[in-house]
């Protein structure tokens, strides 16, 4: 990417800017209501033998199983219009068993917090197309088992675990109460900053399975007022505001206290599990690996600079760590989604070497290797391809403004897989013979296509064109990109957007947005069209700067 150093100042200087109102500018109202967002298409959820997909069809009314290869329909594994007993008339979502006899499907989906929700559940079995209700009101955190025979959910801030052979629920935890003890779902606060909605995790054996429960009556509440004019719309707040209130803790005030269970099925017996911490330590995640006497329990110390992966046994309670990593000032908690675990081994990301790079452990805790190197930072971990041996993942190799496709041969020689100059992205089949490739640069609105391995591209789901030509003719300020130098050494990275008549030697008033999050970003060479783009036609020119702790940068 070509850029140039710039040392800049921002002026701000008195009197009208220079207005280029008129029909080829795009309008306020038309910026933040989205009318230039770029359209995308969903990821396809993979079948095991990675050759087929499923996705849903006709408006949420059928979900379809297609070809990788061809696109073309297959079967129809769902359709609300043929299948017995279907008391609704389209869904919100679905997930397949693992062993893909049966689908779990929900409708009346109630968002609670950012990613949290509850719905109405159904069981539905494909080879006797019919659906069943899961259980009575809604549910939360739905989860098949592996062998797809039980599936475990929370209602009012309990676990229960429905029985599909023999159609009989039972209650796994008595002490759920709103505001005090949750089991199986987080906290707002681990919601929030761990990205998580659900704390439950199948033993691979079938034979139990772990939950967090969060004990929050320490946390003091905050109250919140509701009007009417919030989206959607609170028809019953017009005159008076309502009042929510939830367990909000200020920054350094008492967190809720987290603890690690096991249940076993078969003898009803629940085991606390030992977790080496602190008082105030975070647990965000508990999960199986695929030896069911190893459940993988992942902390952080409050400061958030102090990562252990510990393995414990779900039958005695006992646990160890495994690995731990530790950073002076910040360990990305984005780590812990990447530890994949395999038959023999797991991957585990870190910065350890002074950027964000692949690693390969046994599943002792020894270092088996560093499957990536050098100056350049890893950004997603995609999987392991046990055939090939390949590790595929996304990295800021090029620059750190853009992101590429690689995968990691078993001799470690790093291939490239798609590499356009801009920003890619990418989600593979099963067996890593096909994936759908998003792509999209400053000057692009995402593109979507399927590829094969090779990158050949088999076909093209979205191209955005009808954005493109809704863009042709109008005054759409670009983005420059630049990088300067601080008196301390470091380089930055940045973006001036300028008006469309901007005239060198000239002052203009400067609007700089700034957000500079740990291991974020905003200068990025990707499509992005929102109201900054009206002050350009409003003559103002528009500054971004990432600072020092932002990502892809080591």
């Amino acid at each position: 990417m070509k850029t140039k150093t710039l040392v800049f100042a921002l002026l701000l200087v008195a009197g009208a800017p220079v207005v280029l109102a008129g029909a080829n500018a795009p309008e306020l109202k038309d910026l933040v209501n989205g009318r230039y967002y770029p359209a995308s298409a969903p990821q396809f959820r993979s079948l095991s033998d990675g050759d087929y997909y499923t996705a849903p069809a006709d408006r949420n009314r059928m979900i379809v199983k297609y070809s990788y290869k061809t696109g073309a329909p297959v079967d129809t594994l769902f359709n609300v219009a043929t299948a017995k007993e279907c008391p609704f008339k389209y869904f919100d979502g679905y997930e397949l068993s693992p062993d893909e006899t049966k689908l779990l499907i929900y409708t009346d989906k109630e968002e609670i917090y950012r990613r949290s929700y509850k719905a109405r559940y159904y069981t539905f079995e494909i080879r006797r197309n019919l659906v069943k209700p899961l259980s009575e009101g809604k549910q939360q955190a739905a989860l098949f088992s592996p062998n797809g025979r039980m599936v475990a959910f929370v209602r009012d801030n309990n676990i229960f675990l429905k029985k599909l052979d023999y159609n009989t629920e039972s209650q796994i935890t008595t002490d759920g109460k709103k505001n005090e003890v949750i089991n199986g779902v987080p906290d707002w606060v681990y919601e929030e900053e761990f990205a998580m909605d659900n704390a439950i995790s199948w033993a691979p054996d079938n034979a139990s399975l772990a939950y967090i429960k969060f004990n929050e009556k320490d946390v003091k509440e905050y109250p919140m007022q509701l009007f009417r004019g919030q989206a959607p719309d609170l028809k019953e707040n017009e005159l008076y505001p309502g009042e929510f209130s939830y367990k909000y803790p200020v920054a350094g005030e008492k967190n809720s206290q987290v603890s690690v269970h096991t249940f076993h099925v078969e003898n009803k017996v629940t085991k606390k599990i030992k977790v080496q911490t602190d008082e105030e330590d975070y647990i965000p995640r508990v999960r199986f690996t695929q030896d069911p006497s190893k459940l993988a329990v992942m902390t952080f110390n409050r400061h958030q600079n102090l990562f252990r992966l510990h393995f414990a046994n779900p039958a005695s309670g006992v646990s160890k760590i495994v690995v731990q990593d530790e950073n002076e000032a910040y360990v990305n908690p984005d780590n812990m989604d990447l530890i994949h675990f395999y038959p023999e081994f797991f991957t585990f990301v870190s910065e350890k070497s002074g950027y964000r790079h692949l690693y390969q452990y046994g599943m002792s805790g020894a270092l088996m290797r560093q499957v990536t190197k050098g100056d350049w930072d890893l950004t997603d971990y995609y999987g392991y391809d046990p055939k090939s041996k390949a590790f595929y993942f996304q990295a800021a190799k090029e620059s750190p403004l853009r992101r590429e496709v690689y995968k990691a041969d078993a001799k470690g020689v790093i291939v490239p897989v798609v590499q356009d100059a801009g920003t890619n992205m990418a989600h593979f089949s099963s067996n890593f013979r096909y994936f759908q490739h998003y792509f999209t640069s400053a000057g692009t609105p995402m593109q979507v296509s399927v590829k094969d391995e090779k990158g050949k591209t088999l076909r093209v789901l979205q191209d955005n064109q009808a954005l493109r030509d809704k863009l042709k003719g109008m005054a759409i300020a670009e983005k420059e990109f630049f990088e300067f130098k601080l008196p301390s050494g470091e380089m930055l990275n940045g973006y001036l957007m300028k008006p469309a008549n901007f005239r060198a030697g000239e002052k203009y008033p400067v609007v700089m947005v700034q957000y500079s999050g740990p291991g974020s970003q905003q200068v990025l060479d990707r499509w992005k069209m929102d109201w900054t783009q009206y002050l350009t036609t409003e003559g103002f020119v528009v500054a971004c700067v990432d600072g020092r702790g932002t990502g892809a940068r080591g």
